[in-house]
């Protein structure tokens, strides 16, 4: 089955892929993400070639497909903790906290 799309949407714009099972939803966005590559045509995503340009979009682009990337042994606060491991001592456990509340009360990933 061949998938042939045009799509188009204004930077952080939110879009809602729907079909049925076996559609082509799941691989249009492995392709926008450079998780494949298209078998033929092309096109830009953030302006960057989709071919030429793989790992720009990779590097302002995720893919968050079903599985997560959360740790299953860890509870959802650490998990939430987890990206500031990096900073252990340098951040306290309070100001990790409001940290964690500002970024969720944003939308924002807040992490680099």
């Amino acid at each position: 089955m061949a998938l042939a799309s045009d799509l188009f949407a204004e930077r952080g714009a939110t879009v809602l892929l729907r079909g049925p099972n076996g559609a082509g939803k799941t691989t249009l966005l492995r392709v926008i993400a450079t998780a494949i590559s298209p078998t033929y045509g092309g096109g830009t995503v953030l302006g960057f070639d989709l071919t030429r340009e793989r790992e720009a979009i990779r590097r302002e682009t995720e893919l968050l497909g079903h599985r997560t990337r959360l740790y299953e042994d860890l509870s959802a606060a650490e998990n939430l903790r987890y990206p500031e491991r990096d900073l252990a001592g340098s951040i306290s456990p309070s100001a990790s906290r409001n940290r964690i509340l500002d970024v969720l009360m944003s939308g924002n990933s807040g992490w680099s």
